[in-house]
């Protein structure tokens, strides 16, 4: 359970009860949190995270991650066919995905009295990210099966910065 500095700001359950919702918006049809679906092949590093710092009553990353072929699917799926596929339009989306989750988070952090300012996204392959990937190994993702594929919802927590 990450906590801000504030008792009551129980983050994992603001994005369990929000992410599934979020997602399934997006995707149209439902998301559901699962515990057990490989989200991507580790080894081939492929897989696309788009990421967002979060600073102030809580600090930390807001992440989601796909794999390769889940971001595709999605585009395909929101865009329908009205916009090229490209590199870029896909991370577009990523990004847009994690902006709608982080305006929710921050939604519900205002509602208990908490700001929180936050970082525009940044979306890479994991073989582009090493270190920032790394830094996302100590928390434990939300994962959520969809129609397009698995994607995961993290939150790590770091340290205030000063």
């Amino acid at each position: 359970m990450h906590q801000g500095r504030s008792e009551g700001m129980d983050v994992d359950t603001l994005l369990a009860q929000t992410a599934p919702d979020i997602v399934g918006a997006l995707v149209g049809a439902p998301a559901k949190a699962v515990t057990e679906i490989p989200v991507y092949e580790p080894s081939n590093r492929r897989a696309l995270v788009a990421m967002s710092g979060l600073q102030g009553d809580l600090n930390g990353v807001l992440s989601v991650r796909c794999s390769r072929e889940t971001a595709e699917k999605l585009f395909d799926h929101v865009v329908q066919g009205n916009a090229a596929k490209t590199e870029d339009s896909i991370r577009d989306l990523m990004a847009e995905l994690l902006n709608l989750l982080v305006g929710q988070l921050k939604a519900n952090l205002m509602y208990q009295g908490k700001t929180v300012q936050h970082s525009l996204p940044s979306v890479f392959s994991e073989d582009e990210g090493g270190g920032a990937i790394d830094m996302l190994a100590g928390s434990t993702p939300i994962i959520l099966e969809t129609e397009v594929g698995p994607l995961e919802v993290q939150f790590t927590p770091v340290e205030e910065a000063y």
